[in-house]
């Protein structure tokens, strides 16, 4: 883990050039983290992969971006869970401070994959990085409903919603199996009903009635199959455009001043 770091150090031609005044500072703020890395340089365990987390949000907090994206950058692949998110979350909102929108999105996506209810707080994050986040919400969620078009279900999984996904997959994957199964008991009730000789004017009314049922059946198994393909691309089409996270309960009280390609960010922070 703590060779990745260093390779993230060691690509930081963007940040010469770019946060040229910063850099001394951001090796400065890192040497703690290549200390401490010392000691598990072989094998990372979870709890030295939640301190460099942690480390990462204090920079942010502190407005060192370029030290949050070498950190994160060299632990991404070692976090687990809801933390995955998280790191993603702070990679984007810092790549936007230091002027790579690009960057940003690329990181929202992948926030938003792994977990697909992510929103941000506008009390701690620029509106820059709200509207770039809202942006490539609506991205993600027009590339989800094309996806649902082909495959129901894996829109939600694109989103992150894996649990979803799987069930309206696992729905429509019956209800298409068993509408095509009830057409083709319908088409042979249908063909023994036309098949009918003159001497078997007492099977009409029955043989019809049998075909009817399946008839009806087919078309309500059919809507059914329909239904829950239209709702799983609405549902894929549908993003939250809300502001209020969980982003905020690692930040602490205090004046929050925050850099982007138009201005500068301020706002106020309470912990309580």
């Amino acid at each position: 883990m703590i060779a990745k770091i260093a390779k993230e150090i060691s690509n930081l031609p963007y940040f010469f050039a770019k946060q040229a005044p910063h850099v001394i500072r951001i090796l400065l703020l890192l040497a703690p983290l290549m200390l401490l890395g010392v000691g598990f340089a072989q094998k990372a365990d979870e709890d030295s992969i939640m301190v460099l987390l942690k480390y990462a949000k204090d920079y942010y907090i502190e407005g060192e971006y370029p030290a949050v994206i070498i950190i994160l950058g060299g632990i991404l692949n070692d976090l687990e869970g809801s933390s995955i998110s998280e790191a993603h979350t702070y990679l984007a909102v810092s790549y936007v401070a230091v002027g790579d929108r690009t960057a940003a999105k690329e990181h929202f996506k992948k926030a938003l994959r792994f977990g697909h209810k992510q929103i941000l707080d506008p009390a701690v994050v620029s509106r820059e990085a709200i509207s770039i986040f809202d942006k490539t919400k609506r991205e993600v969620a027009g590339e989800a409903a094309m996806c649902s078009c082909f495959l129901p279900g894996s829109g939600q999984m694109m989103k992150g919603d894996n649990r979803k996904g799987q069930i309206i997959m696992a729905a429509s994957a019956v209800t298409a199996i068993t509408s095509i199964l009830s057409w083709t008991i319908t088409q042979e009730k249908g063909q023994t009903y036309w098949n009918l000789g003159a001497d078997e004017t007492g099977k009409l009314e029955q043989t019809y009635n049998e075909y009817n049922k399946w008839y009806g059946r087919s078309l309500l198994i059919t809507a059914s199959f329909l239904c829950v393909y239209l709702y799983g691309i609405i549902d894929a089409f549908v993003y939250d455009a809300g502001h209020s996270s969980t982003f905020t309960r690692s930040m602490k009280s205090g004046l929050i001043l925050e850099p982007s390609s138009k201005g500068i960010s301020i706002s106020y922070i309470v912990d309580f």
